[in-house]
């Protein structure tokens, strides 16, 4: 008798909590018991809660150098990565450019690509979308979950300009930000994408993307900092961190974290000097 047969009588509410507890192998598994299992598991509310409840935080995702356009799923246990599976990259892509969540922004090309795909390799689903920017210096990315609509917005920023898209409207908006140089990695931290962005004058600023007006807002340094230090940021335990090297000594760095909380207030723990 089929597990579609003994879950008729529940509700999807119930269904829906049970399978938050579920691994990810098991999800994949249970995505052909029913259209409205598999539409359960595909949306991006659920694949967001899953995050949250999954008891696996040390696997791992690295390009699979023997299958072109494949990625390697790895899991740590005893100090041993495991293989758990090998998946494909929809359109054979596997092209990361940032991601938020466990969702991954893939592409075609990293030399002036247009096409773009937002890829949950825990759900094998995946949001196809052209852009073609008529800006053409450096490109920063990022993606940012709205949890007020339950989406997923990617930012597309160069220069001063900056261009946002909704997934689930499928439509882009264009906007002026304040004017930047070169390409910088981002960090998705406490609802929030994050950059370190340099200026005319090479003063580094840390740039934040508010996804409930969909602007690009600068967000105020440590007053420890000087326009001179050289910052980056990470993401430790959902929070955003902010570290910089000393001067010509990379063995000295110090930490700070931003508290967590009310969405973006300026806030920062010093945490760790190493100097």
């Amino acid at each position: 008798m089929s597990i579609e047969h003994h879950t008729s009588n529940l509700p999807n509410e119930i269904i829906e909590i049970i399978l938050l507890h579920l691994p990810i192998k098991s999800l994949l598994r249970f995505k052909s018991v029913s259209k409205s299992w598999n539409s359960i598991i595909s949306d991006p509310v659920f694949t967001h809660t899953h995050l949250q409840f999954s008891n696996s935080p040390h696997l791992f995702l690295i390009k699979n150098r023997s299958f072109q356009g494949a990625f390697s799923l790895l899991k740590l246990e005893a100090k041993k990565f495991h293989r758990e599976a090998v998946l494909s990259g929809p359109y054979g892509w596997n092209t990361v450019l940032c991601h938020c969540n466990g969702v991954l922004l893939l592409t075609d090309s990293y030399f002036k690509p247009t096409c773009y795909a937002l890829w949950n390799p825990s759900t094998r689903t995946e949001t196809y979308f052209t852009f073609r920017y008529t800006f053409y210096e450096d490109m920063n990315y990022g993606i940012c979950y709205d949890p007020a609509i339950h989406d997923f917005k990617v930012v597309f920023a160069a220069g001063k300009n900056y261009a946002v898209f909704c997934c689930k409207t499928d439509t882009w908006t264009r906007r002026v930000g304040f004017p930047f140089k070169g390409t910088h990695s981002g960090v998705f931290a406490d609802g929030a994408y994050y950059w370190v962005w340099r200026d005319k004058e090479d003063v580094r600023h840390v740039v934040y993307f508010d996804s409930r007006i969909d602007k690009l807002k600068r967000l105020q340094k440590p007053k420890q900092l000087t326009d001179e230090d050289h910052v980056s940021v990470a993401c430790l335990k959902d929070s955003l961190c902010l570290y910089c090297n000393a001067l010509g000594d990379e063995t000295k760095v110090r930490f700070w974290i931003k508290e967590k909380g009310s969405s973006f207030k300026n806030c920062w723990n010093d945490w760790i000097s190493c100097m």
